[in-house]
């Protein structure tokens, strides 16, 4: 299970815009392949970067997850369950 705290106070290695929300930080290439694979395994014909787009997103609602790979991964096996 993964775990989002809901600290409005973003980590070091994040910013906050002028509003005070968390720019969620980028995900590494290696991750993003990691999660094309899984998309594209699933064959259910989603964009990995539209799923991307949809985690960053879901990290400014939800906050800064505890493990930002194992969230992410999480989230695109999720997506990859359905349909877009």
């Amino acid at each position: 299970m993964v775990r989002f705290s809901g600290s409005t106070t973003p980590p070091s290695s994040q910013k906050g815009d002028s509003s005070g929300k968390i720019i969620p930080a980028k995900l590494s290439p290696d991750l993003i392949e990691k999660g094309k694979k899984i998309a594209l395994d699933a064959g259910t014909g989603w964009d990995i970067y539209a799923i991307e787009q949809q985690f960053y997103e879901h990290v400014q609602r939800k906050g800064n997850p505890d493990n930002y790979a194992g969230a992410w991964i999480g989230f695109v096996k999720n997506k990859a369950k359905q349909y877009p």
